[in-house]
C-alpha cells in the first residue's frame, strides 16, 4: 500500500509540475482573404486560445482552439470554423518567435461542409506577456474545390 501511495504521489507531483510550466494565451486575429476565398469573403476574423507546455528554453508545444469566421459578400453565405489543433512555438530570440498550428477545423454552418484540414503558420514579436504576429490561415475544406485562406495580424495575451 505504501508503494502504491508513493507511486501515486510521484505521478501527481509530476502532473502538477507540468501544469505549472504551461502558458495559457488568448487572442484575436483579423485580416483580408486571399486566393479563391476572396471570391466569396473580403476578410477573416476570430478568437484564439492556446495552452503551451515548455519543452525547452526555445520550444513549446500544446493545443489550440478558437473560432474563425469568413463573412460572406454579395450573395454568398458566411463560413465559420472551430479549429482544434496541435501547436508548436519556437523562440528565435528573446522577442521573436515562429509558430505552427496543425489540426482540423470543424465547420459551424452548412456552407463550410464538414470542415477540413487546418494549418496556420505565424511569425511574431513578444514582450513575454503580449504577442503581436502575422499569420496565414488555411483550411482545406472537404468535398470542395477550394481552400479557405486568410492573411493578417493578431495579438495574444498570456494569462
Amino acid at each position: 500500500m505504501k508503494k502504491l501511495f508513493f507511486l501515486f504521489s510521484c505521478v501527481l507531483g509530476g502532473a502538477l509540475s507540468m501544469q505549472a510550466q504551461g502558458d495559457f494565451r488568448a487572442g484575436i486575429h483579423l485580416g483580408p482573404t486571399i486566393g479563391d476565398t476572396s471570391d466569396f469573403s473580403s476578410f477573416n476574423f476570430g478568437v484564439d486560445a492556446s495552452y503551451l507546455f515548455t519543452i525547452d528554453d526555445l520550444f513549446s508545444a500544446g493545443v489550440t482552439t478558437g473560432y474563425s469566421s469568413y463573412p460572406g459578400k454579395d450573395d454568398f453565405s458566411n463560413y465559420s470554423f472551430i479549429p482544434l489543433a496541435a501547436t508548436g512555438r519556437a523562440d528565435f530570440s528573446e522577442n521573436w518567435f515562429g509558430a505552427l498550428d496543425l489540426g482540423y477545423a470543424i465547420a459551424t454552418d452548412d456552407a463550410g461542409g464538414d470542415g477540413g484540414f487546418f494549418y496556420q503558420p505565424r511569425l511574431g514579436w513578444t514582450n513575454g506577456q503580449f504577442d503581436v504576429y502575422a499569420y496565414y490561415q488555411g483550411i482545406s475544406v472537404q468535398d470542395a474545390t477550394f481552400d479557405v485562406s486568410g492573411l493578417g495580424v493578431g495579438g495574444a495575451i498570456k494569462l
